[in-house]
């Protein structure tokens, strides 16, 4: 049977509330997708999209800071390029959410400024890198509505979540959102997650193996002996011959 949860495509809902104290209460829910096909390989293309713009971003800042009249360019900078670059490429970067792409622009500028933040406070820098498409696994919805609707189908006993280019995808929802849904994040966990579960089933089956035997025997198996190749041995002439291994031939 085919399933689509290996990508563990996960959905990450940020949620606040006002308590009883007069507070703001800030939650974090995290839900598995269960995608179909065609979203499985639409929600791969958001990604991969959103890491060009990501990388782009990065290049241009560091390029900048580079040039001999280090100048800088901005987050406010970027964004009023982004309409141009949606416009020339409407097959790609135009059929995602404005709004998460904005998102996605001020990233470089966050990782600069943690950069610097460190480097200030003598510990070890490490400026920003580029991330691949394999390591870039998050996409930011600053706020529910904006290309990203929480609960899309209230009317229906499923629950789905709806993103823009991609549509209407089933939650598996396991509890009840408490409060406004804040900000919404799409990340891919495939990797660790088939990790983790591959070690479980190894430990799991090595447990069952203790618990249903007395006695667990380890033998050290020499692998050159147990070769296919037959055994050789001396003729009378003084010639080595190898030793006939199967049944003996037929008589003619």
């Amino acid at each position: 049977m085919r399933t689509h949860t290996s990508r563990m495509i996960a959905l990450k809902c940020v949620s606040a509330s006002l308590a009883k104290i007069s507070r703001w209460m800030i939650r974090a829910y995290e839900f598995l997708l269960r995608p179909t096909v065609r979203q499985e390989q639409a929600l791969g293309e958001m990604l991969r999209d959103h890491c060009s713009l990501y990388v782009a971003a990065l290049q241009e800042r560091r390029d900048a800071c580079r040039h001999v009249s280090k100048s800088t360019v901005t987050y406010g900078m970027r964004s009023a390029r982004l309409k141009e670059i949606r416009a020339y490429d409407p097959e790609r970067q135009g059929r995602w959410s404005f709004s998460s792409q904005q998102a996605t622009l001020r990233r470089p500028d966050k990782a600069v400024q943690a950069f610097f933040r460190r480097v200030k406070s003598g510990d070890t820098p490490g400026y920003p890198r580029f991330r691949g498409v394999n390591w870039f696994d998050t996409v930011e919805f600053p706020r529910d509505g904006g290309g990203c609707r929480r609960n899309s189908t209230p009317h229906d006993p499923v629950t789905r979540v709806r993103l823009q280019g991609i549509g209407h995808i089933r939650v598996d929802q396991h509890r009840a959102v408490a409060g406004r849904g804040k900000t919404i994040s799409v990340k891919h966990e495939g990797h660790g997650k088939v990790l983790r579960r591959r070690l479980d089933h190894a430990q799991e089956t090595a447990l069952d193996l203790v618990r249903a035997h007395d006695v667990i025997a380890h033998e050290d198996l020499e692998i050159r002996n147990m070769s296919r190749t037959p055994p050789q041995s001396p003729t009378p002439t003084g010639s080595v011959r190898s030793c006939p291994t199967g049944p003996p031939p037929k008589p003619d």
